[in-house]
């Protein structure tokens, strides 16, 4: 049809009688018509064939729970990055600002001379290009900083995309379906098999953010009489987080809501002991006083 498109031209432009003909009329029309949409189709094909390359991401961080990097759909291992010290820094470079090399010294190689610090960093870049493509690392203007316009998936970067809508939606059924996303994608802690003072600070951020998602959902599920899934979320916050009051109160008013009075005494007494055996406290008047009524009423 491409050809006979092509072909239909050159008989119109010498006025061939072979158009006289209404069926190879119509038939060169038609040829003539797909010539036309080629390229049309040729772009969506292309985009089509973007979107496809898109979707397998060069590379994927994976740092909620233990650490993982793929690279071109490859896991990982350590020997891949040589060392410890490699992967670390990279992942270091990937959630901070452009850096000076003397400002990744600071944390990384605080004590060694400015001779050793230029071998060292030399060849943790080399190590961390090699794994993971020479354009990972950007060097600009006395700065290296992790390239964000590769093609990547990093869970941090998601995760921080759905509290960012959070912070503009009231509706509580999509709330949820936010909030739903949150437990999905956290895995554990941040960086959780990582251990140095660099990652501490966001490492508690994000375990409080999720501490809070995970409340809030366990209320929705309560108020909208989904008890089991609410009593499961809540046991999930106390697993690492065992002196939250308000987790301890979603338990006692689901098993309130059950009408089961041995659990939510149950319950009660569990927060008592775990107070008193960690801060010498007793449970505080606001949680008492729900115990209290709530129990009246069954």
């Amino acid at each position: 049809m491409i050809q006979a498109g092509r072909v239909g031209g050159w008989f119109s432009r010498r006025d061939s009688q072979i158009l006289k003909e209404p069926v190879l009329r119509a038939f060169f029309d038609h040829a003539h018509g797909i010539q036309n949409i080629l390229p049309e189709i040729y772009s969506k094909l292309e985009s089509k064939n973007k979107s496809a390359e898109q979707s397998v991401h060069r590379l994927e961080i994976i740092s909620f729970g233990d650490v993982a990097v793929r690279f071109n759909s490859r896991a990982l291992e350590l020997s891949d990055w040589q060392t410890r010290e490699a992967r670390d820094l990279f992942l270091f470079l990937l959630q901070s600002p452009p850096l000076t090399k003397e400002q990744i010294a600071l944390v990384f190689w605080p004590d060694i001379s400015p001779a050793r610090l230029k071998m060292r960093f030399k060849i943790n870049m080399y190590r961390i290009r090699k794994a993971i493509g020479q354009d990972a690392i950007l060097f600009d203007d006395e700065h290296y900083r992790f390239n964000r316009e590769i093609n990547y998936y990093w869970d941090r970067e998601k995760l921080d995309e759905i509290f960012a809508k959070l912070r503009y939606t009231t509706e509580t059924s999509n709330r949820a379906k936010l909030l739903e996303q949150v437990i999905a994608l956290v895995k554990g802690p941040y960086l959780a098999n990582l251990y140095a003072e660099w990652i501490e600070s966001e490492r508690f951020r994000y375990q409080e953010l999720y501490r809070d998602a995970m409340l809030e959902l366990a209320n929705i599920y309560l108020q909208d009489g989904r008890v089991q899934q609410s009593l499961t979320i809540a046991r999930m916050i106390l697993q690492f987080d065992p002196l939250l009051e308000g987790a301890h109160r979603l338990i006692i008013q689901a098993y309130a809501t059950l009408h089961d009075p041995a659990g939510m005494t149950l319950q009660y007494r569990r927060y008592e002991q775990a107070l008193d055996e960690e801060l010498g406290l007793e449970p505080s008047s606001e949680i008492s006083t729900l115990y209290e009524k709530l129990m009246a009423k069954i």
